[in-house]
């Protein structure tokens, strides 16, 4: 877990640990690092109690700073995402103890795994297309050839002909319908 390397999506807001960033529409706000970094903790344990003591030692490693330094970031982020603290819908105080992320986390790094793996199966579905029609026209050729009485050499050499001519075009219709602007893209709404 690298909470400084890390893009997280919560409630709609995306948040970029390698910018300091909170992206929301068109909107980017600089952020302390410490915040983010906060955050990050938070959403790599999210519905989980993180302790003040694994915050500070994760946040702020080898430097002496107060639980004070925690609830400052935690209402920068309450401001954020416009929570209230009595009652939390993003992240719930646990008295005397830490904070629990209780909103959804969605890693970027996640949702673009699954847009890979949509990708790879709609190129498993071309596959299987192109395989259809040319044993369609592999079929198709040789009911031809048997019911017209054509001797089997050319009979055979049309059969080869005409599946490998249907394979390259079915080749290039899939490869027409695979542009980039007929990708499938997912946001977090999707999920």
């Amino acid at each position: 877990m690298d909470i400084k390397k890390s893009k997280v999506i919560i409630d709609g807001i995306r948040f970029d640990s390698t910018t300091n960033e909170v992206i929301t529409g068109e909107k980017r706000i600089r952020l302390e690092p410490k915040v983010i970094q906060v955050l990050m903790l938070l959403a790599h344990n999210a519905n989980k109690t993180v302790t003040n003591e694994e915050i500070l030692e994760n946040v702020w490693p080898e430097t002496i700073v107060t639980s004070d330094s925690i609830s400052q970031c935690i209402s920068k982020l309450r401001q954020i995402f416009n929570d209230n603290p009595k009652q939390s819908r993003i992240i719930e105080t646990i008295p005397k103890r830490g904070y629990r992320l209780i909103a959804p986390a969605q890693f970027v790094d996640e949702i673009q795994n699954v847009q890979n793996e949509l990708v790879i199966t709609e190129k498993k579905k071309s596959q299987k297309i192109r395989t259809i029609l040319s044993t369609i026209a592999f079929l198709v050729s040789v009911l031809s050839i048997y019911g017209s009485g054509t001797s089997w050499g050319i009979g055979i050499a049309i059969v080869v002909a005409v599946t490998t001519i249907v394979y390259i075009l079915s080749y290039f219709l899939v490869a027409i319908s695979d542009r980039p602007s007929h990708n499938i893209k997912i946001t977090k709404n999707d999920m």
